[in-house]
């Protein structure tokens, strides 16, 4: 009900920055430090409990881990709610995992 956007993430997934010098400059490389990514298991259950809706795990069998079809999922789980969408952002974080609410 509130006028305010708020943003969550969709999916989760760790990665490493590594620094390394190149010709006097320093330059940073993003990897994925685990093998694949994962659900956000909070937006999950907060959809479920609130809603009734299903957020879709990624990477199910039938979508091969793609990311644009896991994004269709999921805007088809949340259509019909009013000022719901998927937005396609990348974003770097710092999330706690063990103060999570779940």
């Amino acid at each position: 009900a509130s006028d305010m956007p708020i943003y969550a993430p969709l999916l989760l997934l760790p990665v490493k920055i590594e620094r390394q010098k190149v010709r006097g400059k320093h330059v940073y490389e993003v990897a994925a430090r685990e093998g694949a990514a994962e659900t956000n298991i909070s937006l999950q259950k907060f959809l479920e409990t609130k809603f009734g809706r299903d957020l879709p795990d990624f990477g199910d069998a039938d979508d091969g881990g793609s990311v644009e079809s896991y994004l269709a999922k999921v805007e088809a789980s949340i259509e019909g709610l009013k000022r719901w969408r998927v937005r396609r952002w990348l974003v770097l974080g710092h999330f706690a995992f063990s103060r999570i609410a779940i």
